[in-house]
């Protein structure tokens, strides 16, 4: 069982994946079935779901640079 992340990356040491390790998850990088297209939209819709419930996460994500992983 897992799940795909928006919050997690991996670079960088605070990136998360340190946690996910220790809990014993496996993190690697999301490779999406529909390529650059459906990256676009479902970035969008994480973007759009991160501004919706919690407007202060934005500021600091920006919706062309979002990358996804997988765990």
């Amino acid at each position: 069982m897992g799940g795909i992340t928006a919050r997690v990356t991996l670079i960088g040491v605070d990136g998360g994946k340190a946690m996910l390790d220790h809990l014993g998850f496996a993190v690697f990088p999301y490779y999406r079935p529909l390529g650059e297209f459906g990256e676009f939209w479902e970035n969008f819709y994480t973007w759009w779901l991160m501004w919706t419930f919690n407007p202060t996460s934005v500021r600091h994500r920006q919706m062309w640079n979002l990358q996804q992983t997988e765990f």
